[in-house]
């Protein structure tokens, strides 16, 4: 086996719900990178306890703007808010390692 392959294989292993596990600057980094409409939507289709997490890591306003905006996503089709989760999935991919 490989040691130095496993730290590269993890990025295609992590899942949204992996994020409490991730430092909270590569967080902030992608959040910052993402615009409202497509961050709430791929939030509206995660559980509670991954919104609240990540929610943590946004500035009050933009908080606020994107409570109501998930709450609003929440009756939008499953798959386009899957859709937007993955993405979102992917984006954390993209910065890590």
């Amino acid at each position: 086996t490989k040691p130095e392959l496993y730290e590269h294989l993890a990025k295609f292993r992590f899942k949204l719900e992996d994020a409490p596990s991730l430092p909270s600057p590569l967080i902030e980094k992608v959040l910052s990178e993402i615009d409202n409409d497509d961050l709430a939507l791929a939030l509206s289709d995660c559980s509670t306890s991954i919104v609240d997490y990540l929610m943590q890591e946004i500035a009050p306003k933009r908080r606020e703007l994107l409570q109501s905006q998930i709450a609003s996503y929440k009756g939008l089709p499953q798959e386009k808010r899957a859709d937007a989760k993955a993405n979102l999935t992917v984006k954390f991919r993209e910065v890590m390692l």
